[in-house]
């Protein structure tokens, strides 16, 4: 849905229908953003000065700049890793944004409704509105980051107390895959954070401007820095898993020895005794047979007790 926000310092903030918006009256402290899909936007009856400015097509790929506006693509974070998110432009002019988004990211309505309407955004340039809505993205990213190291604590819980019901090893791939669409988004908005901060960029920014591309810079390192972490995170995790699975092993290989120890000591009694000799505890009769068993049992027993002793079960 095609919406247009006028963002008034003096005023109130409020949706306006651009049939009746007076494009050349715009307030020092009035900002106007227009948002809506190619299709809206080719629709509506965009304010003339606006549209004698913008291109043939939009934002083709990288930083545009020309004498009155700049525009960029930039592509947010899919609900799913195995989705592709369609990109939104920005196209960025002196006290306008108009953004191409199909449809518009739950985090622009966020933006969008965060305020009760009594906002100073009016006072703000388009650079700095810009500016505002890459960091709620990126605040994006940080909050899939955090999801996805929240689920590993969970799983390094699961693997440390043995609980699992089944191989981690399916949770820890999807980590890894959602980890790595992360940083591959990461880094195309990346190649925008810097092409926002070139001299030959900048140059078409006014200077109060510039501080605010620079904090994005700064924000979105921190950001890179966190991704990096949390993969870093998943590869112990699998150390985790692996170094369980091996201790997990070892017990089981000295269990597997102590019982064929006791079955040797048995079998090998069971075949003393079945040897052609004659021998006294041979005519004994059911009392020789329980001496024999019970001699089998404290034989056992005591390889049992000396496996318990040197906690080797």
């Amino acid at each position: 849905m095609l919406t247009c926000a006028l963002f008034d310092a003096a005023g109130r903030d409020r949706e306006i229908d651009l049939a009746i918006l007076d494009f050349d009256a715009l307030a020092s402290e009035q900002l106007l953003w227009i948002d809506g899909t190619a299709a809206e936007i080719a629709a509506v009856a965009l304010p003339a000065a606006m549209r004698e400015v913008l291109p043939a097509r939009l934002c083709t790929s990288g930083v545009e700049v020309s004498e009155r506006f700049y525009q960029f693509p930039v592509t947010p974070p899919s609900p799913r890793a195995s989705d592709t998110a369609a990109p939104i432009c920005f196209v960025v002019g002196e006290n306008w944004l108009l953004t191409v988004s199909e449809p518009r990211p739950a985090f622009m309505d966020r933006f969008l409704d965060a305020d009760d309407g009594e906002s100073l955004k009016g006072r703000m340039s388009a650079s700095a509105l810009t500016s505002a809505i890459l960091l709620d993205l990126l605040s994006e990213y940080r909050n899939e980051l955090v999801s996805i190291d929240r689920a590993i604590d969970k799983l390094d819980e699961t693997i440390l107390r043995s609980r699992e019901q089944r191989a981690p090893l399916k949770t820890l791939a999807v980590l890894r895959r959602r980890v790595s669409y992360v940083r591959v988004t990461l880094s195309e908005f990346g190649n925008l954070v810097h092409a926002l901060n070139r001299p030959d960029i900048l140059a078409h920014i006014d200077a109060s401007d510039a501080s605010y591309f620079k904090q994005l810079h700064h924000s979105f390192d921190r950001l890179e820095d966190m991704a990096a972490r949390v993969r870093e995170t998943i590869v112990n995790s699998f150390d985790l898993y692996t170094t369980r699975v091996t201790q997990d092993t070892n017990q089981l290989i000295k269990a597997l020895t102590i019982a064929t120890v006791v079955t040797g000591i048995v079998g090998a009694v069971a075949g003393v005794f079945g040897m052609n000799f004659d021998i006294p505890l041979n005519h004994m009769g059911l009392r020789g047979f329980w001496l024999v068993i019970d001699g089998m049992v404290l034989s056992s027993l005591g390889v049992l007790a000396v496996a318990v002793w040197r906690k080797w079960i």
